[in-house]
């Protein structure tokens, strides 16, 4: 069933179909704890909610907030659709670093570089199908993005030094 609603992913305007948010919540569960997202051990409800498309429009970022009895966590799903429906070849080379990343989140490296003092999402599913499909679920960064002065540049600075020092 699973397989039959990620094929079809979503457009960056389209919201996630619940049932498929329950279904990777369920996933994600044994991993919230470990992972630093919480520790619900059941789920009451979800609510996803679009966060934005990609950019070869094949797929979409969104948040999945979990409701139990006692607590609420979110986590980040970006879906990707498959390479082998794309014509265009700059738009082929753009989602090929999707398929990177989910080596990076398969790796555990995220993991390491939060460990070494550098915010990093921290991958809780990764899942990639036959037909080139990919699925990744992370935990979700606090804070509200990046703006561009002075102290976000510092911090942003000094993340990218204990990101290299790792490499």
């Amino acid at each position: 069933q699973l397989q039959r609603q990620r094929n079809c992913i979503r457009n960056s305007s389209s919201l996630m179909d619940k049932s498929l948010a329950l279904q990777l919540a369920k996933r994600c569960l044994p991993h919230f704890e470990s992972k630093g997202v919480g520790k619900l051990t059941e789920i009451d409800s979800v609510k996803p909610r679009n966060l934005l498309g990609l950019w070869t429009g094949m797929g979409s970022v969104d948040e999945v907030q979990v409701k139990s009895k006692d607590d609420s966590v979110s986590f980040v799903v970006k879906t990707v659709g498959s390479h082998k429906k794309l014509d265009d070849e700059l738009a082929l080379v753009d989602h090929m670093s999707y398929y990177n990343e989910a080596t990076f989140y398969e790796q555990n490296l995220s993991d390491s570089i939060c460990a070494a003092g550098a915010l990093c999402p921290k991958a809780l599913l990764v899942d990639r199908t036959e037909d080139g499909e990919l699925t990744i679920c992370m935990t979700k960064l606090p804070g509200r993005g990046f703006s561009r002065n002075p102290e976000q540049t510092r911090q942003a600075l000094q993340w990218l030094a204990k990101l290299h020092a790792l490499f």
